[in-house]
């Protein structure tokens, strides 16, 4: 472009003036001006993000200016997974380059732009995912990159990119001229994303749903605003709610609109994970006797299992009881998670035939069903189906009373505190904890990408009784305390997962709880309006 030194240095410090003047920016918002001054001026810039602020379009926008002002400099660039590195920021990266007002030079691939060999921007994967396109995304190449002109390090979806990784990346900063930038949405404190925002070494932007336009526009500029606005919509009939949430204006349709977090701030609740993380753009408090956290969910969504001959095929159904509820089918292949199937308001026997064609059509060898009231009869009718040669008599159907008891495992006593009878009230306390365990592991469950899941496991909570074990709320409580539907698709996920065990012995069932023969410590499972 022929600049001078000096006129490098000006765009240097004002990447606004370069993306309106270089790549032709007519309008950026109040936000993105935000973003961009703290970039230029701090080494580390953190960004806790709302959902759909555009966050990756300003990112990508970065990698561009800075290659083009800081001559012999590179820039690298991950994300948790290929997909999202290939397809959101690099898509991003291609459509600006390709649309600058001025020709910006190089070659433009998939993941990389090259100007020379000591001047380039790449995009790695943090991990050596299966892809004929991710050969470069190692560990070992995200290593060993410095530059003259200097350097820049983008995370993009920060949360979900794990610890070695930030390690490496330390290991690129080491020289002058460097610039690290980390963006997300806050959704877990259990991450080095949210260590940023505890550290004085990094320059913090919050961003939240009033930075869309789409807000002041309908003249909510507070949170007292949207408070009131969700309030109004709550007294209105099914008919003028859906007028009015079609009513608000959006000026700008591609960044967030009132007319969603309306609609979710009503679905989730205010305090609700995905309403802090998503709308707020504030980190969700651990809650302290939740089983599952908003993080460990989302890092579950983005995990990957590679098949094995040996993977166990399973199907969690849980059978709905009233009419309110559904019944739902989950499918896992080993830790992977490969179906999720929703029937409302169907009988028992259309039940156990969706069953059967899902046990042939997928080769399952482990049934685990919910047969607590109704669930009993497809657990029956599955049992007589083998009778019957219709399915394999070597299939295990397991029908599970989440009440029952947890027998002692081990031959150890019950006295003893590692005992599973001596630490979980029922089978279903113990199901959701190894469902908790294996959502944190890093080779853990891997789920569908399907919202229930966010929505509904972070919200479950467990408490404990007088004997010091783990009681899991029931459905009746839950929907008594958040005002929502019955988990049924999370409970069928821990029926799937219990699958995967077979070292649990269930005792016989007992009521005594229920009857109200065991005493619960103050504060805890007495007190049903502290839940």
């Amino acid at each position: 472009m022929g600049l001078t030194k000096q006129g490098l240095v000006y765009l240097q410090k004002n990447p606004e003036v370069w993306f309106k003047e270089i790549l032709g920016v007519t309008t950026l918002e109040a936000h993105h001006r935000r973003m961009l001054r703290t970039i230029a001026a701090n080494e580390r810039t953190a960004v806790a993000a709302c959902h759909d602020v555009g966050k990756s379009w300003t990112l990508a926008r970065v990698v561009l200016w800075y290659l083009s002002t800081h001559p012999k400099s590179k820039a690298i660039t991950t994300a948790p997974t290929y997909n999202q590195v290939k397809n959101i920021l690099w898509s991003e990266i291609r459509s600006a380059h390709g649309k600058s007002r001025y020709p910006l030079g190089g070659v433009m691939n998939l993941t990389e732009w090259k100007l020379d060999d000591d001047h380039f921007a790449i995009g790695f994967t943090p991990k050596n995912e299966v892809s004929p396109e991710a050969g470069q995304g190692t560990q070992s190449s995200f290593q060993g990159f410095h530059a003259e002109g200097g350097l820049l390090v983008v995370f993009d979806e920060a949360t979900g990119v794990p610890l070695p990784i930030w390690t490496m990346a330390e290991g690129l900063l080491t020289q002058a001229h460097v610039k690290f930038v980390a963006i997300a949405n806050p959704t877990s404190r259990n991450s080095e994303f949210f260590k940023c925002f505890r550290s004085r070494d990094w320059a913090k932007v919050y961003l939240t749903c009033l930075d869309s336009p789409n807000f002041p526009a309908n003249e909510i500029n507070s949170l007292e605003d949207l408070q009131r606005e969700v309030s109004f919509v709550q007294t209105l009939n099914d008919d003028d709610a859906r007028d009015r949430l079609q009513s608000y204006k959006a000026p700008v349709p591609y960044l967030l609109s009132v007319s969603w977090v309306v609609r979710m701030i009503i679905k989730w609740g205010w305090s609700h994970p995905l309403t802090l993380s998503k709308i707020l753009g504030q980190f969700p408090e651990e809650t302290e006797n939740a089983v599952i956290t908003l993080g460990s969910v989302e890092e579950s969504q983005i995990r990957l299992h590679l098949p094995q001959a040996s993977d166990r095929k399973i199907l969690g159904i849980d059978v709905a009881r009233f009419g309110a509820d559904s019944s739902i089918f989950t499918g896992l292949t080993g830790v992977k998670q490969t179906a999720l199937k929703k029937y409302v308001k169907r009988d028992l026997d259309f039940l156990t035939g969706e069953a059967i064609n899902y046990i042939l059509t997928n080769d399952v060898g482990v049934v685990v069903v919910d047969e607590t009231g109704v669930g009993g009869g497809v657990v029956d009718s599955l049992r007589a189906a083998q009778r019957s040669n219709t399915i394999p008599k070597d299939i295990e159907i397991r029908g599970v009373q989440f009440g029952a008891g947890v027998e002692c495992d081990g031959g150890k006593s019950c006295e003893h505190t590692e005992c599973n009878k001596a630490r979980f009230v029922n089978i279903k306390a113990r199901m959701f904890s190894l469902l908790g365990d294996d959502l944190k592991k890093s080779d853990g469950l891997c789920l569908l990408n399907e919202e229930c899941y966010s929505a509904q496991l972070p919200t479950i909570l467990y408490r404990y009784d007088s004997k010091g074990r783990m009681y899991i709320e029931s459905k009746d409580e839950y929907k008594k305390r958040t005002g929502h539907g019955s988990p049924d698709e999370a409970d069928s996920l821990a029926l799937a997962n219990y699958g995967r065990y077979d070292e649990i012995k269930v005792g016989t069932f007992s009521n005594e709880y229920f009857k109200g023969s065991v005493t619960p410590m103050a504060g805890t499972l007495g007190d049903k309006n502290k839940w």
